[in-house]
């Protein structure tokens, strides 16, 4: 076969494929379908201390705005056509427990955090291109917060001052690794993607990770400024972190001039 003249265009997925824009020609041209997968519990973590916010200064609906803000910005980084954002977290828990120090019962359903994340959630169901996938939590012990457990090692305090406010209630994430496990080689397997961003930093995806780049797919970290084990870095294509200050700020200006 004279290999000059050999037509080597191949037919693509519809995702895949788009037309040239410049006047006259009409070809297909390859695109690069990225998927962008959130952990939420990591990601909620380290967005609130990069913007240096408290929990009750960071709305459900700006943390929404920020996941689709993150996702685009990391698919025009890479002249990437997003594909889909997957945002991966635990339904809150509903149940209740006793305090040990107070001995009150506490009914979480009703806490704070509760609240923050079913409007969270209904949140992300409503954007566009966002997969929602939910674990749940089991519960777990009753330990103190960070910052008594600092003052106490520190001296600054006694255990004797110690109040029902002090402690908090461990949670298990069950379900989560494995959801965003799963659904890493599912979009691999299936051809459906060809860069895969991953937000998390603290989880064990090397088996997902070494499944999509055996498959041809370019996979990146985006840790958020944390450092990663060695053996994650070795299987991942390569870290990118997105400008988060930056971002929330053009949402913050964009919030006032609808306001206006």
């Amino acid at each position: 076969m004279n290999m000059e003249t050999e037509n080597t265009a191949r037919p693509v997925a519809p995702q895949q494929t788009g037309v040239s824009e410049q006047p006259g020609f009409l070809f297909y041209r390859r695109l690069n379908p990225t998927a962008v997968l959130f952990d939420g519990a990591y990601f909620l973590k380290r967005i609130r201390h990069i913007l240096k916010l408290k929990p009750e200064e960071l709305s459900a609906t700006a943390t929404a705005e920020m996941v689709s803000a993150i996702a685009n910005d990391h698919a025009e980084h890479f002249n990437g056509e997003l594909y889909r954002i997957f945002f991966y977290d635990c339904a809150p828990f509903t149940g209740k427990a006793r305090n040990p120090i107070s001995k009150n019962e506490v009914d979480f359903s009703k806490t704070p955090l509760a609240k923050f994340r079913k409007e969270l959630h209904d949140s992300l169901k409503i954007r566009r291109k966002l997969a929602l996938r939910l674990g749940y939590l089991r519960l777990g012990h009753w330990g103190l917060k960070k910052t008594i457990f600092d003052l106490l090692v520190n001296g600054k305090t006694k255990w004797e001052n110690i109040s029902e406010n002090d402690v908090q209630m461990e949670f298990e994430q069950k379900a989560v690794d494995m959801k965003i496990g799963l659904d890493i080689s599912s979009i691999a397997l299936k051809g459906r993607v060809r860069t895969i961003i991953l937000v998390a930093g603290d989880g064990d995806f090397i088996p997902a990770t070494k499944t999509a780049r055996r498959e041809g797919v370019d996979f990146i970290i985006d840790p958020m400024g944390q450092h990663i084990t060695d053996a994650l870095e070795e299987h991942v294509d390569g870290l990118r972190c997105a400008p988060i200050s930056s971002l929330y700020g053009q949402i913050q200006n964009s919030s006032k001039m609808k306001s206006l």
